[in-house]
Formats: C-alpha cells, sequence, structure tokens
C-alpha cells in the first residue's frame, strides 16, 4: 500500500479554565513543531523539534538536545533544558540530570518526592529509609512495604507484577491484596489470558515462566526467546526471529516449521526434501506424507485444512490427517482466512473466494485481496477494485483505485479508499460516504483525518482546520 508523508502531525487534548479549547501541534515544512488552538487566529509558534504526548494533557517538547514541559495550551512547567532528558510515565514526568540522579513530577509540573531515592521501574518506586513505596501512573501510593522492591511489571489495568530479591507477587489494584508466586528472577510480564493464566520472561537468565490462572507456577524453561505468547487458540508460543516453538503446559516445546493448531495437531516440514516426506500429526498420531510442497513458513491454521502444492498437478487443500479435504486442484490457493475463506484461481487468471467445502463465495475477478475485517478488494482491472463481504456481495456501489485502508476508532470502523486523486471516507457499517477531499488521507488515533493539503476533518466529515 503507498504511503503518504504528512508534514502536519495532530495530537489533540482538552484543556481550559470554564469552557474547553481544543489544542493541536502541528509542524511545517522545516520539521518545526507548534502548538495551536482550533478556532483561533493566532499562527502558531514554531519553536520545537520533536515533542512527545502524555497520557495526561501535556507535552515533552525538544529545542534541539534540550528537553522541557508544557502544559496542554503551552504553559511551560519544565524549563527547556533544566534536566538532560525527560521521559513520560502515564501522567508522570522522570526527569534525569546530567549526574545521574532522577526526579518525578506530577501532571501539574511539581516536583514530587524530593527528599527521597526514586527507582524507575515500569512504575515509580520510592525508597524511604526502611520503607518502599510503589506509586501508580498518577503519582498515588499502591503499597508499602519494609522488603526492597526490584522492579515491576504491568500485567494489565488492575494487576501488577512485583519483584523483589527471593520471590515475587501479583498486586491487585482493586482488592489491594497480594498473592506470592515462588519465582526468583527479573521477570516481566509477556501475555495473558484470563483462563490459562500469564506468560513471564527473564530476559538476563533467558528463562520462560508460565502462571497459571491461580498464580502456581505451571512451568520454567530455559530459552531465549523474542516474544512468548498465547495465540487464538490458547496454545504457548515462544519466538526467536523466524523460529517458532510450541510449549505444553508442562514445559514441553516443540519446534515447529509448517502448520499447527496444538502441540498435537501439526506439521513438521521436511528439511532436507522439498516434496517430503513430511510429518502431519493430529491429536499427537503420526502420517508420514511426501509428494507434496508446503509453505516455507511455520503458521497458525485457523481451520482444519491448509493449501499444499502437489506435485506436478497444483494446490490442493490437505488436512492434518494429512488426506486431500478438497478435490479441486487450483494454480493459486491461499490459506483460509479467519473467515473461512481463501482466494483461489483454477486457470492463474481468474480468482474467486470459496469456503472450507470449496463452495464458491463470489464473481471472478483479476485478482482478490483480503483488506481486514471481513472486506475484500475485487479488482475488475489490474488497478480497479471494488469492496466485497466474506460471501462476494458488493458493498459501495462504486469502485475505487490505488490506496486503501481499513481504520477503528471508538469502536466504529471506517474505509479509506482512493479514486482520481481523491480520497472517499465511508461509515464501515452503514457504508455511506462521509466525505471525501482531494489527496490522499492520514488517520490519527486521536480521532481525526488528515489530508495532504493540510486539512483536518472530525469523524463526521466536518472541516476542523487548515493552513
Amino acid at each position: 500500500m503507498k504511503k503518504v508523508m504528512i508534514l502536519f502531525i495532530i495530537s489533540v487534548i482538552l484543556v481550559g479554565c470554564g469552557a474547553s479549547h481544543q489544542y493541536i501541534m502541528v509542524q511545517n515544512t522545516s520539521e518545526e513543531y507548534g502548538l495551536f488552538r482550533l478556532g483561533s487566529d493566532e499562527n502558531p509558534e514554531y519553536k520545537y523539534n520533536d515533542y512527545q504526548k502524555t497520557e495526561g494533557t501535556g507535552f515533552i517538547v525538544k529545542q534541539g538536545d534540550a528537553f522541557g514541559y508544557i502544559s496542554g495550551s503551552g504553559q511551560e512547567l519544565i524549563s527547556i533544558g533544566k534536566y538532560a532528558k525527560l521521559e513520560a510515565l502515564k501522567l508522570m514526568i522522570v526527569a534525569y540530570t546530567e549526574d545521574g540522579e532522577t526526579h518525578l513530577y506530577n501532571e501539574k509540573g511539581k516536583a514530587v518526592y524530593v527528599e527521597d531515592e526514586i527507582v524507575i521501574s515500569e512504575l515509580p518506586i520510592i525508597h524511604q529509609e526502611d520503607v518502599y513505596i510503589l506509586l501508580n501512573g498518577e503519582g498515588d501510593e499502591l503499597l508499602k512495604t519494609d522488603k526492597e522492591i526490584k522492579f515491576v511489571s504491568l500485567v494489565n489495568t488492575t494487576k501488577i507484577l512485583i519483584g523483589y530479591e527471593t520471590d515475587m507477587e501479583m498486586y491487585d489494584t482493586t482488592s489491594k491484596g497480594t498473592d506470592t508466586i515462588p519465582l526468583n528472577g527479573h521477570y516481566v510480564h509477556m501475555d495473558e489470558d484470563q483462563e490459562e493464566g500469564y506468560l513471564l520472561y527473564d530476559e538476563s537468565a533467558e528463562d520462560i515462566a508460565y502462571i497459571t490462572a491461580e498464580l502456581d507456577v505451571g512451568f520454567t524453561l530455559s530459552k531465549e526467546v523474542d516474544r512468548v505468547f498465547f495465540d487464538a487458540n490458547k496454545n504457548i508460543i515462544a519466538k526467536k526471529d523466524n523460529d517458532i516453538w510450541l510449549i505444553s503446559e508442562n514445559g514441553e516445546k516443540q519446534q515447529i516449521n509448517s502448520y499447527y493448531q496444538t502441540n498435537e495437531t501439526y506439521v513438521i516440514k521436511n528439511s532436507d526434501y522439498v516434496y517430503g516426506p513430511h510429518l502431519f500429526y493430529l491429536d499427537g498420531e503420526k502420517t508420514e506424507v511426501e509428494g507434496i510442497q508446503l509453505d516455507p513458513l511455520a503458521a497458525f491454521s485457523s481451520h482444519d485444512i491448509f493449501p499444499v502444492f502437489v506435485r506436478e498437478k497444483g494446490f490442493q487443500f490437505y488436512n492434518f490427517a494429512g488426506e486431500p479435504a478438497i478435490d479441486t486442484v487450483y494454480r493459486r490457493a491461499s490459506r483460509f482466512d479467519r473467515n473461512g475463506r481463501s482466494i483461489v484461481s483454477v486457470d492463474g487468471e481468474a480468482f474467486y473466494l470459496i469456503d472450507t467445502d470449496d463452495k464458491i463465495k463470489s464473481e471472478e475477478y483479476v485478482k482478490i485481496e483480503f483488506i481486514g475485517s471481513n472486506f475484500y478488494a475485487g479488482y475488475t482491472t489490474d488497478n480497479r477494485y471494488e469492496i466485497l463481504d466474506k460471501d462476494g456481495n458488493v458493498l459501495i456501489d462504486t469502485y475505487f483505485m490505488g490506496d486503501m485502508q481499513l481504520v477503528t476508532y471508538d469502536n466504529q470502523r471506517f474505509g479509506i479508499f482512493g479514486k482520481s486523486g481523491k480520497s472517499f471516507i465511508y461509515d464501515m457499517q452503514t457504508f455511506d460516504l462521509l466525505f471525501s477531499c482531494e489527496g490522499s488521507v492520514e488517520f490519527n488515533k486521536e480521532g481525526y483525518f488528515i489530508n495532504d493539503n493540510k486539512v483536518y476533518y472530525d469523524m463526521k466529515g466536518e472541516k476542523i482546520f487548515s493552513r
């Protein structure tokens, strides 16, 4: 998909005394930023070369290499250059001096705990003589303890992992209670599943830990990884570069190089011979299959069938028992997506959607692309497309050319489609056209559209700012 560089970047906040004003940070062609109040006739003063919006209403700004902190309306709260570096931590500002001291400020720019030792983990830790205080992101005290807090790791909005010298605790911000986890190490939270539990990783020790939902240690496993997570099927997956391992709940690992569903249902591709024999496992039962070529990368299969290339024939769909599941042989075939649809072609020229029963679900197109959710782009020519649902229905009564993008804001999905040098923005629930404008459009996560003529639109298509 083509990308267009947008010179004006917007962050929107609500501030004010009595009345609310919307402020936006805009960037000029010299890549300098200035704060501007919507609806005013004032020109922004471009005096920053970079900025970071906090989770509150303020901005950390930079002039050259010097940091400062301003309110949402532009009031200087921490002067430029006072500290060597500033960082946002939730609603708080962490300030570092040239000689390595750490200072802490609240959202209003007031220094807090100025007489105490401050350690920054994923939340601030305050050391007062023999007492350790853990703060939340707003600067409020969560707990006090006489045990030295080594680190903290945020799990979700209500749970925090706290690391001590010899063990760990799970702190619940709702009940204010803690549960001990008998683990010793610098483990950080990687992923969670409400039913399965938590996955932790100690990077320095290269150790994975699985904690059950009842906060028992399921296993620890020595393995260097980049990620460890629960997949859509609640499998424990570990990844390092392009390598993938399936890990059982008792810590047994199996490296995967092809399709998989669980740690008992997967395919092992023969790494020496392209056409096998490959090993197919279905509920732990092994079958050898040869004469087929498998996808070069490991991939989770959300359905029981997947495409393989049969020697001297073409693509056919097999199951995990190693048997053909669909008789039709295709010239091209994609994996079934989460909608249960595959994009296929018998002759390599006409493409259409099929379901897992090999039923045709769309008209034929020059090509079809999955664009997200349950939407597809069906190309009637090499560069002209129409928008389809998973059953092949044309959703918008016109064609488009060029860029396409789906975005979600406040649980509502929008489509941005190009044609003839313009962008068209649609509500993807009703498929009504919200507005169109010249040039390409980018969506800002604060809830605004910006075109490359530096015009800003709200979610209803109303123009809110232009240069």
